[in-house]
């Protein structure tokens, strides 16, 4: 469809931005997590699909509060009751497997969406499990997500779309169901359970950029990651003119035990991670309207627990001081609770809005290194922090909105008071301060296939209370984190530009944006790195001024006569930061470019093909040192429909990467497939080879702030395999 974008992830965004709603029939059954839906609902049982520019969720507001959000509801065919997918593949290797039942039931008052599947063929189905979307600036399944304060090194996926580097055997379940008890009342229950056993190998090089020369650790990595999770919750919801009324109870827990195995010349390392984290949630929302006013309150109440460990077991590593195991456990406990209420007044293209709310967070952190089975008694391994934060946040909301131009002011001033103490480091703090983050924003629609939108803001924000912690920790293998400040304030400058071209009677779409940041700290860390490749990264109290910019634009061209979207996107980023290392100031410097024209031919009904040509090209500069890449990424997918009953397909990635002083790096991968539909039959079969000239493997490079990391993948090899998939479905 013109103007949307579907992620790997099934993440879907309508110019440029994402979508806020997913209704299946007008029931917002899923919330966030609607890839599960968009990525297992048959073609065939969807009807079309209703696309709701300016959507406004609550009833009771109506369009007294203007909003630029869009959502998608996807209307059945007519006699569509039962519906979804069952499928099962199985390959070689010595055996490969996909088993997939998904059904789905829809009816006037309730719908129902069940998911079983299990494989080991590279799918890990996070996306399917847990989301995370943006709404109105604020971010909702943030409460689920897990807090995480131990690693190993990470299981990567690097950009390579459609080859296989990692094993694994991934099981998910879920079930989701809403029933309407009338118009306006309903009750949601959703709930998913991921288990996931992940192996990977790789090859690591690190580079480590110091002032005038480059220091470099080669290593191999074998991961081995077994995840254990649940998400869960209940939703009453009532929606009506005359009230909003929302609860919503969440759960999360996580039971992770990672494994890796770390070995280069001077040493072997096990390390296993146990990152348990649990977390409850209840998050209220009601809106009621009283003639012209609207009473909007809101409250979230919040705890965490999180008892995690990492366990180090070395043979010439530089924890050896310690003898040849070390434990590092850490026990957080957090309890978070927001409060509001506001108040509301239209008054002719006026909008007025004042808010009043209380907030309290209180984060216990306790640390402590236990070596040869005896805690290390000594104050610099410890830490016993217990933070709390108070505060009151008063904000005026002005909004104004005139046919083609809305504006909107929003002045909140918090008043904040933060106490912390740690007696292992004689630490005691009392600090009270108030903050000022206005923000101003304009729209402009210029004959109905132009707008543009303007913002601009000024946020200042405190150091998280984990940079408060005096001794010393091991978060992962090679990283020592310490604190040396009590207190630290970040200031943010922001502004951004937008404009938006539709044009849809011509196929016409296009996008347009300027991102601007500028940030000013009064901590940095200083990253000491030593000889044996640890490294001490120290927060300390020094001046910090950084900015980033990024410039996007994207013009697609639908040209219906011969059913083709044409396409091009480009980003351009800059990012300035200030660093230490090895107590000497530097300044990192990340300068990319991408460019990535793109073709979608569908002129034809035995004849589909998708082609695009993605060029990055990034340059980092450490100080005096500088290292630059050119990734190329080139794409082509080609499809042939015979007689409507036999589709072949062949789909490849050619990537080509260059690095400054380093071997050119290229990979081919490509999959090939047949499926065929028997008429009037619900039945599919599908034989696919996957990896099919065999490469072996792929080299990734990223950098950040203090180094450059090269990690060699190796594919999986050429692989058969054939699915049986079934349409289910079932009329009214």
């Amino acid at each position: 469809m013109p103007g949307f974008k579907v992620d790997e992830n099934g993440k879907i965004s309508y110019q440029g931005k994402e979508i806020r709603k997913y209704y299946i029939e007008g029931m917002d059954l899923l919330e966030g997590n609607y890839s599960l839906a968009n990525k297992n609902l048959p073609q065939t049982s969807v009807a079309s699909v209703e696309v709701l520019l300016n959507h406004q969720p609550i009833k009771a507001v109506g369009t007294a509060i203007p909003t630029d959000e869009t959502a998608l509801n996807i209307k059945l065919k007519n006699n569509v009751a039962l519906t979804g997918v069952a499928k099962g593949t199985i390959g070689q290797k010595p055996i490969m497997w996909d088993v997939n039942t998904t059904p789905m039931a829809f009816q006037k008052r309730q719908q129902i969406i069940l998911s079983w599947q299990n494989n080991n063929l590279g799918n890990t189905m996070f996306d399917q499990h847990q989301s995370i979307t943006i709404n109105n600036g604020e971010v909702d399944g943030l409460y689920t997500i897990k807090d995480t304060y131990v690693s190993t090194p990470n299981i990567s996926f690097p950009n390579v779309k459609k080859a296989v580097f990692t094993d694994n055997n991934t099981n998910l379940l879920t079930y989701n169901q809403i029933v309407k008890f009338s118009k306006e009342v309903d009750i949601k229950i959703n709930a998913s359970y991921l288990k996931n056993r992940i192996y990977e190998n790789k090859l690591v090089s690190r580079s480590y950029f110091l002032t005038d020369s480059i220091f470099t650790i080669d290593e191999n990595q074998t991961n081995s990651l077994l995840g254990s999770s649940f998400i869960g919750n209940i939703t009453i919801t009532k929606n009506s003119k005359s009230a909003y009324f929302k609860n919503k109870i969440n759960y999360g827990g996580f039971w992770d035990e990672n494994e890796s195995s770390i070995s280069n010349t001077n040493f072997l390392q096990d390390i296993t991670a146990t990152p348990f984290h649990q977390t409850l949630t209840n998050q209220f929302e009601l809106v009621i309207p009283i003639q012209k006013y609207f009473i909007q309150m809101g409250s979230v109440v919040d705890y965490n627990y999180s008892p995690q460990e990492l366990f180090m077991r070395s043979t010439g590593s530089f924890f050896d001081n310690f003898g040849d195991s070390l434990i590092q456990k850490i026990c957080n406990r957090t309890f978070n609770t927001q409060n509001s209420i506001s108040f509301t007044l239209p008054i002719g293209n006026w909008l007025l809005s004042s808010n009043i709310s209380y907030n309290y967070k209180n984060f216990i952190h306790n640390t402590s290194m236990i070596d040869k089975g005896k805690i290390v008694d000594i104050d610099s391994l410890r830490n016993n922090l217990d933070w709390q934060n108070s505060s009151v946040k008063l904000q005026e909301d002005i909004n104004y909105t005139l046919k083609k131009v809305r504006f909107i002011l929003k002045i909140p001033v918090l008043f904040s008071k933060i106490n912390a103490n740690d007696h292992y480091h004689n630490l005691k703090m009392d600090k009270n301060f108030v903050t000022v983050n206005p923000f101003i924003s304009v729209k402009f629609n210029l004959f109905k296939t132009i707008t543009f939108y303007s913002y601009v803001g000024f946020k200042q924000s405190t150091s998280e209370p984990i940079e408060m912690l005096r001794g010393y920790t091991i978060p992962s293998y090679r990283n020592l984190n310490v604190s040396y400040i009590d207190f630290a304030l970040n200031n943010t400058f922001y502004y951004n530009f937008h404009a938006t071209f539709r044009m849809p009677s011509a196929g016409l779409f296009g996008s347009l944006s300027w991102d601007y940041s500028k940030q000013h700290k009064n901590a940095i860390n200083n990253h000491v790195i030593y000889p044996s490749g640890y490294i001490i990264n120290s927060l300390v109290n020094q001046s910090l001024i950084g900015n980033n910019q990024s410039f996007n634009s994207s013009l697609s061209w639908f040209i219906n006569a011969i059913k083709t979207t044409l396409k091009v996107e480009t980003i351009y980023s800059f990012t300035n930061i200030p660093i230490l290392i090895n107590d000497i100031q530097q300044v990192f410097r990340v300068n990319t470019l991408s460019l990535t024209p793109s073709m979608f031919l569908n002129f034809s009904s035995f004849f589909n093909l998708r082609c695009s040509s993605e060029v990055i090209k990034s340059r980092a500069y450490y100080g005096n040192l500088r290292n630059e890449t050119v990734d190329y990424n080139n794409e082509l997918d080609i499809y042939f429909l015979i007689k409507a009953k036999h589709i072949l397909g062949l789909e490849a990635n050619f990537y080509n990467s260059k690095t400054k002083n380093l071997e050119r790096n290229s990979a081919l991968i490509s999959n090939f497939f047949y499926k065929y539909n028997p008429s009037k039959s619900r039945l599919t079969f599908e034989f696919k080879i996957r990896n099919l000239f065999n490469s072996k493997r792929y080299l990734q490079i990223y950098s950040s702030e203090s180094e450059t990391v090269r990690t060699l993948y190796y594919l999986h090899p050429r692989e058969y395999l054939f699915t049986v998939g079934w349409t289910m479905g079932r009329s009214r």
